[in-house]
């Protein structure tokens, strides 16, 4: 594992962690969702933009959604660990 995965993996726990301290397993669901439906809305708008920027880029690839999804974790969670550490 890199350092970047790592660090995205020890951050979300520690968010689900203090998620379900405040409001229990319902916030986890939540939470999961609402970050898969983001992902999804965020990677159509990154797969188009690389489209029209790459005319060979593949739309509907898992390897491209993949790669997309550990960039995506990772930029989460140095938000909500820069948001924390800001509040």
């Amino acid at each position: 594992m890199q350092k970047k995965q790592i660090f995205t993996l020890v951050a979300l726990i520690m968010i689900f962690l203090g998620s379900y301290y405040i409001s229990g397993i319902q916030s986890i669901v939540g939470l999961s969702f609402s970050l898969f439906i983001y992902s999804i809305f965020i990677y159509t708008l990154y797969s188009g933009y690389k489209k029209f920027k790459d005319k060979t880029y593949l739309f509907f690839s898992l390897e491209n959604y993949n790669i997309f999804l550990h960039m995506f974790l990772y930029r989460v969670a140095s938000l909500f660990i820069a948001v924390i550490v800001i509040i």
